[in-house]
């Protein structure tokens, strides 16, 4: 492994330890009462842990807006491409029946 390998994986895992181990930690009443000043930290893009009676129960982070779909291809074109002559005019099994003289 090289040096700079070896550095990329430890500063992984020191950015996920400081990720895991410095996330801001709420119980339930503080959220109810302070909604709003959570819900602006959360669109700075710190993550909030959510606890009730000590044990996590949800986690509230970012939003990250999905990437458009990619299309989907055109089935038409695509057939006319395979098969120019048009649709086949025999069914697959007696083709494969006529290739094989068992007709």
């Amino acid at each position: 492994m090289s040096y700079n390998s070896r550095l990329g994986h430890c500063l992984t895992n020191v950015l996920t330890y400081y990720i895991m181990y410095n996330m801001r930690q709420i119980d339930t009443r503080n959220l109810q009462h302070h909604l709003g000043e959570y819900l602006t930290l959360v669109e700075g893009g710190e993550t909030l842990e959510v606890r009730r009676r000590h044990r996590i129960i949800a986690r509230i982070v970012p939003f990250v807006a999905e990437r458009e779909a990619e299309s989907w291809p055109d089935i038409e074109v695509r057939l006319e491409e395979a098969y120019p002559d048009g649709p086949l005019r025999e069914s697959a099994s007696g083709i494969l029946y006529a290739d094989r003289g068992e007709r």
